[in-house]
């Protein structure tokens, strides 16, 4: 709630509490869930697909989704206006003059991460598939009678 309050300040449109109705609402039906878990029910819902399970849980929140999403709705539009990356022109239309030239910054910083965690991932896997080849080979062991290995 204290999100949607400090990005709502100024907006006196906002209606205090609705997202925590969402939010205590969404904690009931958890803890239904957890009640219900050792139940005939419960037992019969575990066996459902796991998509299936998305899908219910998913529509069971569904009717209550404004109560979450009424106090972001200007913040998401203003992401949008500041975040543009695509504008629609008609044909022959100028492009406006302040378009971005250049991609948005995070774009630029999410291509450093995947750039990041995709090297990482390469160079454990080569590490460890070098390991793999070399516990592989054979090792020339002394063989020694001993009267404990019954030789």
């Amino acid at each position: 709630e204290y999100m949607w309050l400090a990005v709502n300040w100024s907006n006196s449109m906002y209606v205090f509490g609705l997202p925590l109705l969402y939010f205590t609402a969404q904690f009931s039906l958890c803890a239904l869930e957890a009640t219900m878990a050792r139940t005939p029910l419960g037992a019969w819902a575990r066996r459902l697909p796991t998509p299936v399970q998305t899908i219910l849980t998913t529509f069971s929140l569904l009717p209550l989704a404004p109560l979450f999403l009424e106090g972001i709705s200007g913040m998401a539009v203003q992401c949008a206006e500041q975040g543009q990356t695509v504008a629609m022109l008609r044909s022959g239309q100028p492009a406006p003059q302040d378009a971005a030239v250049r991609p948005p910054l995070d774009w630029v910083f999410m291509g450093i991460v995947i750039l990041f965690v995709v090297s990482h991932r390469a160079f454990r896997f080569s590490r460890r598939s070098g390991n793999k080849f070399s516990k592989a080979s054979a090792k020339v062991v002394p063989v020694v009678a001993s009267p404990r290995c019954g030789a």
